[in-house]
Formats: structure tokens, sequence, C-alpha cells
């Protein structure tokens, strides 16, 4: 719904309204305090509007009842408001791609219930408190936390946000933090699905990473300080997701990147010191549409599975990048090459360029003057149509006269015609009779027939 215009006043009227959703309303203008008269509300996404001249409506901080909030894409700035304390019930909140600036606060204690905190695509500074009780680590139910793309300036060991035990997904990727791994563990983050830890100036793989593990699924570990072993990594056999590019890992890669068959559908490893050539077992991966491996030092063939062209073990959406010439680029060099050569064969046909001319010509007029000649040669002749017997006087008549000519010429030239047909016929019919055994009254009758036709013709003239 398009509303295009600011929220009335009349809103706060609704007072027994659980969820409000106005994401995407092309909203603007100040948000009308008598929202927070709705104190029964659950759930406000006011996402995407350009609403309250970019200052955090302070009556939200009324709706004590809310549990879900969603205020991402508002242009709002300044820093995070502590009114949000009041919402002690909340369980997601989600206040990503504004201009909040200034540090994280610390009002967590009171928000046991929540469950997302997304915080991302802001300006973000200062450090990460971790020793306060109102610290974000101690949200003990805390599943999902974002803070990437921020400017933080903090080093923090990794494992402190191992604390939060029930963490499923957390995204640290450009948010100016700087993680060690020193003090990493094997069973830290026994629950994490998703692990996004690009630019945070890692120099060593995490413990944790290399032990079994069945609930990861994605690891982006790019644009780090990496030059280990990946073998270890070959342990985590659930990932759908792997980046490791833009790091400083060299050798061979490891076959068993490969053997992640059954789940493995993107795997980056551009921008690294591999050399060597490419493992077999890439060419099996089922499940695989993303491989990137440009910018190594790879030699060699590209594994490829039962089909000349590609894969086809990999599904129909693959997507391929070797030292930066990817399908996308052969297939599309085959296209135009095609489209170029119908349009040229187009315009030399179209055109009739002299040079085509000067080649074909000669040759064109040479069979045509040849074609000629085998006519001429094979033209009909009143004696070779008269030496048809089977055909009949009209068919003689009618190759033989021209069209042109007069009617008397017509007549003798039909006469002459008839005669010669007469004597052939004549001789053709005493051979048949004799070799047929015919009765010569039946030869007579024949013959009889072709002089009643001349003498009615010698009457007409």
């Amino acid at each position: 719904m398009d509303f295009t215009g600011e929220l009335p006043n009349s809103i706060g009227q609704l007072e027994y309204l659980e969820e409000l959703h106005l994401s995407d309303c092309n909203l603007f203008g100040t948000i009308p305090t008598s929202l927070g008269n709705l104190t029964r509300l659950r759930t406000l996404s006011l996402s995407r509007n350009n609403i309250n001249n970019g200052q955090f409506p302070s009556s939200i901080g009324h709706l004590k009842n809310l549990e879900y909030l969603y205020l991402f894409h508002c242009n709002f700035s300044g820093t995070i408001p502590r009114l949000l304390t009041n919402l002690t019930r909340l369980t997601v909140l989600n206040i990503s791609y504004n201009n909040f600036e200034g540090p994280i606060p610390q009002f967590f204690s009171n928000f046991s219930q929540l469950l997302t905190i997304d915080f991302s695509n802001n300006q973000l500074t200062g450090l990460i408190p971790s020793s306060s009780p109102s610290s974000l680590f101690h949200l003990v139910n805390l599943a999902e936390l974002d803070l990437s793309s921020n400017n933080l300036s903090d080093t923090v060991e990794l494992d402190t946000f191992a604390k939060l035990e029930y963490l499923k997904y957390l995204d640290l990727s450009n948010s100016g933090l700087s993680l060690t791994t020193t003090n990493s563990t094997p069973s830290s983050f026994r629950n994490i699905w998703k692990l996004r830890l690009s630019s945070c100036n890692i120099n060593k793989i995490p413990e944790f990473l290399k032990t079994p593990t069945e609930s990861l699924r994605m690891l982006d570990l790019s644009n780090n300080h990496l030059n280990e072993e990946l073998n270890p990594l070959c342990n985590l056999r659930s990932l759908e997701y792997l980046d490791l590019s833009n790091n400083q890992f060299g050798g061979l890669i490891p076959t068993c990147l490969g053997n992640f068959s059954e789940l493995l559908t993107v795997l980056n490893l551009q921008s690294n010191n591999f050399s060597g050539t490419i493992p077999e077992t890439f060419g099996y991966a089922s499940l695989l549409q993303e491989l990137d491996i440009s910018n190594n030092g790879l030699q060699g063939n590209v594994p490829i599975a039962e089909s000349p062209t590609l894969p086809s073990s990999f599904s129909h959406n693959f997507k391929f990048k070797f030292d930066g010439f990817g399908w996308e680029a052969v297939l599309m060099g085959y296209g135009c090459g095609v489209l170029l050569g119908l349009l040229i064969g187009s315009y030399i046909i179209r055109r009739k360029e002299e040079w085509l001319v000067r080649i074909f010509g000669v040759k064109m007029r040479q069979h045509r003057k040849r074609s000629k000649k085998v006519w001429k040669k094979k033209a009909p002749t009143k004696d070779s149509l008269l030496q048809k017997t089977d055909m009949s006087p009209c068919d003689v008549a009618e190759n033989l006269i021209p069209k042109t000519a007069s009617k008397e010429t017509c007549l003798n030239e039909l006469i002459e015609a008839l005669n010669k047909a007469k004597e052939s016929t004549k001789l053709k019919t005493e051979k048949e009779a004799k070799n047929k055994k015919l009765s010569s009254k039946a030869a007579k009758k024949y013959s009889h027939v072709w002089m009643q036709m001349i003498g009615g013709l010698s009457k007409e003239k």
C-alpha cells in the first residue's frame, strides 16, 4: 500500500492493534506521538521510509509489549536511544542501514528475551564492553548478532563471543574489529550456523573450525592474513558456503575441499598463492554452483566430469572463474561471433558486392550457357515426336505447331504430321499384329480410323 504522506494522528485510536506493518510505504514527516497509545502492539515495522526527519520516534519507547521492532533503512541518525531500555520484551531489534553513530550502548541487562540484534551498516565507533553486566555479551539467549560494516576500533578475542552459547549467526565482517584467536578452544561455538569474519585481521584459523561439526553451513574468512594448511577445514562436512579469498594460503589446493559434494554450493579461493593443478575432485562436486580460483598460480586443465563443456554433475547455473576468465565470457564470445557472422552474411547477400560477383558471376553465366546447350540438344523435333507412336495426333500437333502460326499453316503442318504418323503407325500396327498374331481385320480397322481423321481435316481445308 502506498500512503505517500504522513502517518495520521488517528493511528493512536487503534488501541487493540497488535501488529503494524508499514514498510516500503513512502512515508515521510513526523511520527505522531499517538503511536505510543498502541500499548498492545507486539510487532512494529516502519522500514524503508524517510520518517521523523532522521530522529528516532520517542513514542516507540511507550510500546512496552513490543516484541519485534524493524526500523532498518529509515535514515535515522544520532546515537542509539536509551528509550529502548523500556522495551524489555523485545526479541528482535533491527536498526540496520541507518546513520547511528557513537559506541554500542550498555543497556542490555533488561533484555533477557532478546534473540536477534542487527546493528549492521551504521557508523558505530569505539569499543565493545565485555566486563559490564549490561554489555551485549550477557544476553544469554542471543541467537543472531550482526555488527558488520561499522567503524568499531576494538581488538577482541573471538572466544568472547562464544560466551553466547546459543549463538547461531555471527557477522563481524568489515566492522573495524580486530579478532584474535589465541585462546580459541575446540568446544567454542557449538551451535554456530553462519560465521562471517571477513576483514577482521585474523592471523590464525580458530581451533573450533578444525574439529568436526555438523552445524556450520556458512564460513567466510576472506580478506584476512591466513597462511596455514587448509586440511583441518576438511572436517567441516556440512558447509554450503566457503569463502577463503584474499588471504595468503599457498601450496596445493587440498583435494578434500572437493569432497564437500553433498552440500557445498559456493567455493571462493581467489587471490591466494595456490599452485599446482586443480584437484580432480572438484569435477564431481554435485551441487557446486560457484567456483572462483582466479588470481592464483594454478596450472593445467580444469577437471571435467562426463561433459566436454561443463561438468554435467554441476548444476545448470554453475559459475566458474579461473584466472579471470569465466564460462560467462566464453559463452558471450561464442554468441557474439555467431551474431556477427549472420549479420555479415546477410549484408553480403543483400548488397551483392562486386567482389562476390567477380568470383562467382562467371561460373554462374557458364552454367547457364551449358544449360542452354543441353536444352537445344534435347529439344523435340518432328521426327522425334513422330517416332513416339504412342502419342495421339493432338499431342503431336500441340508440340510441333507454333502458337503464333496462321490457321492455314497449322492445318498444313497437322496434315503433314498426321500422314507421317499414319505411316509410322501402320508399320507399328503391322509389326504388332504379326508378333501378337492379331487378325488382319483388327489392323485394317485401326488404319481406317486414321484415314477418316485425315479425310475430315482435308475437307475442312
